[in-house]
Parts: structure tokens; C-alpha cells; sequence
């Protein structure tokens, strides 16, 4: 199953102390946290996805952030995005061999900002 992320507001962030990404615990206070859930739908074009690499990435980056091109039936291309690695690869990823367990997944960013 293909996933989703999105950017939420943390319910228990107190803004009366300083903001702690790190905390263990309780300790924890930050404005934002990911939700994470399942879609409901194909990918379309335009979608910002984010899978592994399977290898090619370099200098130990092994996830990719790509924007949707083109969607066939068991494939899906994409360009590299500015803020991931190698900014304008193309790739052409095969949906069912990333969806497999442990090869990572396909997970659609609805929080990524141009």
C-alpha cells in the first residue's frame, strides 16, 4: 500500500517552553509532527513522492524525494527534486518491486513546498 505523509500541528506542543526536537519523553515539544497514513489512490502526476534508490544513491543517500512525471500501469517516472540529492535525475521506478517488504516503499509528501 502506498502511504502518505503530512505535516500536522503536535496537539500536545506548550508554546510556554522551548521547543525540543530531541527530547526523550515528555521531554519532546515541537510545533509539527508527521502523520503518516494510507492512500486511497493511485499516484497522479505532480505528486511528490519520496522512495530508496536501491544502491545508486551516493555518499550514503540512499532515499530520493522526486516529483510524478508520468504514471504507467506497473512503473511510474520522476525528476529529482532541488532539496534531495541530485537534483534532476530522472528515474523510472517499478510500483510493485518498491512496494515489496524491505525495499522501502512509495510514500506521497503532501507537505513538500516549492
Amino acid at each position: 500500500m502506498i502511504k502518505q505523509k503530512e505535516m500536522i500541528p503536535d496537539p500536545e506542543f506548550d508554546p510556554s517552553r522551548p521547543v525540543n526536537y530531541m527530547g526523550v519523553g515528555a521531554e519532546r515539544n515541537r510545533q509539527f509532527i508527521w502523520k503518516f497514513s494510507d492512500v486511497n489512490r493511485p499516484l497522479r502526476e505532480g505528486d511528490v513522492v519520496e522512495f530508496l534508490c536501491n544502491g545508486r544513491g551516493r555518499g550514503g543517500h540512499v532515499r530520493v524525494f522526486a516529483k510524478v512525471t508520468k504514471v504507467n500501469r506497473k512503473t511510474f517516472q520522476a525528476t529529482e527534486l532541488p532539496r534531495s540529492y541530485s537534483q534532476g535525475t530522472r528515474w523510472n521506478v517499478n510500483i510493485e518491486h518498491a512496494l515489496e517488504p524491505g525495499n522501502g516503499g512509495i510514500t506521497i509528501d503532501l507537505s513538500w513546498k516549492e
